[in-house]
């Protein structure tokens, strides 16, 4: 006996395990939700995967599933009353017949309707209906189908060669007239290379059912598994299920409704229905619809039923949920259902309202809303009254929406460089070229004097989502001599520009950012309860004195990590100090200058004081060794050696110690802890201590960025200072990459698939790595230590680091709520983990 005679591939859809998607896809399984939940859905069964795995080691359907299927056909005939492929003596049972893997996918073989229609049971339904112009269409819609989908034949060519056979049933409507009809497109069909077509619907339903599974392996399906990293070997299952018609008569209709409103996530019912007409006129928009909350669109009855079992299947499937319905007569009935699709606003608002009616957890409610969304949701965007308050200074082509804002820089490999220093960058070019996408990666923002909405330039900001203007005519740029002009007046490369990708216009200076979503209540709340689950507190750096109100909006634990360099450029106080830097360099006991480099100190940082009310704050003291440090001053080569050293001239940063206590003093602020940048030892932490103390400053610490920081960490954490871990610089030295890194991750990523490493840097931890990281996360005095992530640190890396136990993480502004959403999302299903073990 062939073992295959005792394998069940085809059930019942009533009769199978609803959390079984796996094995008999999606549709088939919201079938059987439904039908156990006593919701009015058509009798289907449907064939599982393991029928498409015998199909393809059979090389076709097995002689065991075509008796089942069979078999089941006669299931449906006794729970419709109607007969399969029969004559004018009985109402024909007609199927559709659906893919139906567990993951919805393009090249998958659409729907084939009204499977079962012959010409002798077109005049049966044509008799029942009352209406035989509505047993052709149904007649002509499969065929065309059939021919479109299973054939892979041009289905309106081959209905257009039947139009004398078509005006004859039309007009006669005898079995004579259907008869030829019949005969004429198996005739048209053959004509076309498909000798062995019939008008048998046993054959037509296994051409169908072979069709669904070759559809898995066709070049679009492979290509996109290929791509999301899904196993080819999953396989589909088949769904076959009992029509019902919209087009039945004038009571009658199709229609998709969600049980939220999918652009805003507002508890309300919200969808189309189109009179009189099938569900595919709905899907192809071959005919208008109506809104199902317009009055009259359809009886108050069937719309109350479909709110009814919509809240029903709210609760099934712990989430909002789509519905394909169709009316057939007085009867509603729902032929499928599934998470509804839904904007990122939608998205958040649905998720936090989900729970506010019991119907999921907080935790779930987590899993409801993608990183991707929220960002696309919270898009930065220039504070509304700055924006209005600053003049524009140039106005060119919108080519890319978004908000941003760096120092103007002319050449792209400068850019690339400055960029990877930690700046901001705006690249400002005449054009750009394939030349410049090293510089066009790292920037925040590009503008062009030239060019159009389809320039390079805007091409490519588009492909990276980064803001564009081009067409800046009023701009001249002379990338040679480092310098623009515009109306006449001459700025240097390095002045701080703000971009609007989307109106074209260009500001002087740097306009403060703030997130920009229209469902900030339910963010707040989504964010939350990822802070519960978590537990992490997230500071943020991105501080200058104009970002201090907006930073402290997004309720971060703290403000830092914050670099006294850039407190000194919001002053406008950045070459003061660069050239006391200088003269302390010549003279490094002159107290005069000692006391100007306190001076500019307390100047620069008075303003974060003063705005920084209760909140902490993290001030990072200057790297003189630090590759931003060549980059800025000019000098640089000349400076005395020891300004080199993290503590190499105490005049320079006892200097900057007073400077600091001095304006701690005046503004009264509790929390400032003052770090020591790149130290390596702890000698050298205590010997800053020490210092610190003697300019009354009490909280210091220190900002590991070396591995002989690192290894040294776990000694430092007993001193009771604070650590702050700079990760990507850690990273770059630990591996020993150059200090101007600016290439995509692409590169690692080829270098990965090469085969020289097993993982990118750049996105998770390396076990040696890890293992140093991990010892220091377990010490007795792990919770003073935070992370410094910097612009662009990806998500994973920081769930890497979470995974290890750190829980303090600094990160910019409009990257924050990413992570608290991510780490989350990464914390509940750590803990969903454990429960299940």
């Amino acid at each position: 006996m062939n073992a295959m005679t005792d394998i069940l591939f085809v059930r019942p859809v009533a009769d199978i395990d609803p959390d079984d998607t796996a094995r008999y896809g999606g549709k088939a399984t919201g079938l059987a939700r439904m039908a156990a939940a006593g919701i009015p859905v058509p009798p289907a069964f449907v064939i599982g995967t393991d029928g498409y795995q015998a199909f393809r080691d059979e090389g076709g359907l097995p002689e065991a599933l075509r008796a089942q299927a069979m078999d089941a056909i006669g299931l449906l005939e006794r729970a419709t009353g109607r007969r399969f492929g029969m004559g004018a003596e009985a109402s024909p049972l007609l199927v559709s017949v659906r893919s139906g893997a567990q993951i919805s996918m393009p090249g998958m073989m659409d729907t084939v309707l009204n499977l079962g229609i012959t010409a002798r049971g077109a005049q049966r339904l044509g008799h029942d209906s009352g209406n035989p112009a509505f047993a052709l269409d149904t007649w002509l819609r499969f065929w065309r189908m059939f021919c479109d989908i299973v054939l892979d034949l041009d289905g309106d060519a081959i209905a257009e060669t039947l139009a004398p056979e078509l005006q004859a049933v039309r007009e006669q409507g005898d079995d004579a007239a259907w008869q030829g009809l019949e005969r004429a497109v198996l005739e048209a069909v053959r004509a076309e290379g498909v000798e062995d077509v019939q008008a048998d619907p046993h054959w037509q339903l296994q051409r169908a059912i072979g069709a669904v599974f070759e559809s898995w392996d066709s070049r679009r399906a492979r290509a996109y598994r290929a791509h999301h990293k899904i196993d080819d070997a999953l396989g589909t299952a088949v769904t076959v299920q009992a029509m019902v018609f919209g087009n039945f008569d004038a009571r009658s209709g199709s229609g998709v409704a969600f049980t939220r409103n999918p652009n805003t996530g507002a508890r309300e019912l919200y969808g189309e229905f189109l009179l009189g007409r099938q569900g595919e006129d709905l899907v192809s928009g071959s005919a208008t619809p109506v809104s199902i909350t317009e009055p009259g669109a359809m009886r108050e009855a069937h719309r109350e039923e479909l709110q009814a079992h919509g809240q029903r299947l709210e609760k099934l499937y712990r989430d909002a949920v789509d519905i394909e319905f169709t009316v057939e007569g007085d009867q509603l009935y729902f032929l499928q259902v599934r998470p509804a699709k839904r904007t990122a606003q939608a998205a958040v608002v649905t998720a936090v309202e989900l729970v506010d009616d019991r119907i999921i957890s907080p935790s779930e409610a987590l899993r409801k809303v993608s990183v991707e969304q929220l960002k696309k949701l919270l898009r930065p965007s220039f504070e509304s009254a700055a924006l209005q308050a600053a003049p524009i200074l140039v106005e060119g082509i919108g080519a890319s929406p978004g908000h941003a804002w760096g120092v103007a820089v002319l050449d792209a490999d400068r850019a690339s460089e400055r960029a990877a220093t930690g700046e901001r960058v705006v690249l400002l070019r005449p054009t750009t070229s394939p030349q410049d996408i090293r510089g066009m990666l790292a920037s925040d923002a590009i503008v062009t004097a030239r060019g159009g909405a389809l320039s390079h330039a805007a091409v490519v900001s588009r492909a990276l989502d980064v803001p564009c203007v081009v067409g800046c005519e009023g701009i001249e740029i002379d990338p040679a001599a480092g310098r623009f002009t515009i109306g006449g007046q001459v700025f240097e490369e390095g002045m701080a520009l703000s971009v609007d990708g989307a109106t074209g216009r260009i500001y002087a200076g740097h306009l403060p950012i703030e997130g920009g979503a229209d469902a900030g209540e339910h963010i707040d709340r989504l964010l939350d309860w990822a802070d519960d689950v978590s537990e992490a507190n997230f500071w943020t750096a991105d501080v200058g004195p104009a970002d201090v109100d907006a930073a402290l909006r997004h309720a971060t634990a703290g403000l830092g990590v914050v670099a006294l360099t850039d407190l000194m450029i919001g002053v406008g106080d950045l070459a003061r100090f660069i050239e006391a830097i200088n003269d302390l360099s010549r003279s490094p006991e002159d107290t005069t200058v000692h006391r100007r480099i306190t001076e500019l100190t307390k100047a620069a940082c008075a303003p974060l004081l003063a705005k920084a009310a209760q909140s902490p704050v993290a001030l990072r003291l200057p790297n003189l060794g630090s590759p931003r440090a060549q980059r800025m001053i000019d000098t640089w080569a000349s400076l005395a050696p020891r300004l080199f050293l993290p503590l190499g001239l105490k005049g320079f940063y006892m200097s900057m110690l007073r400077g600091i206590a001095q304006a701690l003093q005046e503004s009264g602020h509790p929390r400032l802890t003052v770090l020591a940048p790149a130290l390596g030892d702890v000698q050298e932490l205590e010997a800053f201590c020490r210092a610190a103390r003697s300019a009354d400053l009490s909280s210091v610490g220190v900002m590991l960025q070396s591995p002989s920081g690192l290894f040294s960490g776990e000694a430092m954490t007993q001193t009771g200072a604070a650590l702050w871990l700079d990760i990507r610089e850690i990273i770059r030295t630990f591996h020993g990459y150059p200090s101007a890194l600016s290439f995509g991750d692409e590169v690692f990523e080829d270098y990965l698939a090469d085969g020289y490493l097993g993982y990118n840097p750049r996105t998770r931890l390396g076990p040696e790595l890890r293992g140093v990281l991990q010892r220091l996360a377990q010490s007795p005095n792990a919770a003073q230590v935070g992370v410094e992530c910097g612009d662009g640190t990806a998500l994973s890396l920081i769930e890497d680091l979470y995974a290890l136990g750190l829980r303090i993480f600094s990160l910019p502004v409009g990257a924050i709520a990413g992570a608290r959403l991510g780490l989350g999302q990464f914390a509940a299903k750590q803990a969903a983990m454990k429960e299940n073990v």
